[in-house]
């Protein structure tokens, strides 16, 4: 579907207080039942709040997406699909605007966001539709909505050499582009017959991996790996111990190194975030991570220019409750907090062209438990 792309403008917004914000995420007195604390990290100022556009509380800032210096950044709010969305732009001068996607179908609920250079690419489902799973194309001078079968796309990541996205259906659901407003259908060696589904893709140059679920294999967590040059895509052995785990991310680097992330069932209903590191030429490890009984959700993955990785962590555990929020750093097998945890979530992570780690989430208030809008920049 042929969308027209409005005028956009840019009205003067007002700024959030960058000390509000840096008071806001500071770790309210007791975390729970017990009278044990997390840890607080020996440098508490690597990551600022960063200045964001006046926004109403209830808003959370949920995906973060870079093409070179051009960011955006994709939030939820309180009202009802089709404008229950926050999209925010990057300027020239680094400030983050308010913008409004190019009429996004009236029943769409939008929860992830990958950059081109011409502009943004958006997915999620439709509400009360045949073909829920939509992708908003917006990198052409008409907008385009891509609706097929399935219950959602959940996650994209790329740019516009290589986008993926995916999502659930009957054999899962991923798509590929090469070209803006260009989206087909991959092929998976996930079951025809039951459901399966992706919850992160992970995009470097021509290569790419994908992570989730298949309920007609053994083994329901699965991660795929494209094969560039044949274009096909294939799973990556696991190892022993991966069962009872839910896998929410995965990223990797040029050697084959791959990092997962998620939760691991603890039995009784509990559930705690995991890391899994597979290093070139070895088997997989599990990471220790500092404080994990506190901690929320390993939701998303960041590998940086100096070797280390990014974690962000937060929110359900799956278990009816919802554990802390930090950002994690691994340095070879080392894990470290570089945030005091905090009652809410870091959803996502993104890399500019400089080289700037930014982090996207929320901080819930101890009083109402309503969502703050929150935005990371690490020093």
């Amino acid at each position: 579907m042929a969308l027209t792309v409005p005028r956009r403008e840019h009205p003067a917004l007002r700024c959030v207080s960058t000390a509000l914000l840096l008071a806001a995420i500071a770790l309210p007195g007791a975390t729970g039942c017990r009278n044990e604390r997390p840890t607080m990290p020996p440098d508490a100022d690597l990551w600022r709040a960063a200045d964001l556009p006046y926004l109403n509380v209830g808003t959370s800032l949920e995906a973060i997406a870079f093409d070179g210096n051009a960011g955006y950044i994709l939030g939820s709010g309180l009202a009802k699909a089709g404008t229950d969305y926050l999209l925010l732009a990057r300027d020239t001068s680094g400030h983050w605007l308010q913008r409004r996607l190019a009429d996004p179908p009236d029943n769409a609920v939008l929860v992830d966001l990958a950059a081109g250079a011409t502009g943004v690419v958006v997915g999620g489902h439709l509400q009360q539709d045949l073909e829920p799973c939509l992708v908003h194309d917006e990198r052409n001078e008409l907008a385009a909505s891509i609706a097929r079968a399935g219950i959602g796309i959940a996650v994209i990541d790329g740019d516009d050499a290589l986008m993926i996205a995916g999502g659930q259906a009957v054999g899962g659901a991923l798509w590929l582009s090469r070209a803006p407003g260009t989206w087909s259908v991959e092929a998976t060696p996930l079951s025809a017959t039951h459901a399966g589904g992706f919850a992160d893709v992970f995009v470097a140059g021509e290569r790419a991996w994908a992570c989730g679920y298949d309920e007609g294999s053994d083994t329901p967590p699965l991660v795929l790996a494209l094969d560039p040059a044949a274009g096909t895509w294939s799973r990556v052995p696991l190892g022993e111990g991966i069962l009872g785990r839910t896998l929410r991310c995965v990223a990797a680097r040029d050697d084959g190194t791959l990092l997962l992330g998620g939760l691991a069932d603890g039995g009784s209903g509990s559930a705690q975030p995991f890391l899994r590191l597979r290093e070139p030429g070895g088997g997989w490890v599990d990471l220790e991570i500092p404080d994990v009984a506190f901690l929320g959700s390993i939701n998303d993955l960041q590998p940086a220019a100096d070797g280390a990785w990014y974690a962000a962590c937060g929110g359900t555990t799956g278990a009816g409750t919802d554990g802390l929020a930090t950002i994690l750093r691994v340095s070879g097998r080392e894990v470290s907090a570089e945030l005091t945890p905090f009652h809410g979530a870091i959803r996502q992570l993104g890399r500019d062209a400089g080289g700037l780690l930014h982090a996207v989430g929320c901080r819930i208030t101890s009083g109402g438990g309503l969502h703050q809008p929150l935005l990371l920049t690490r020093n």
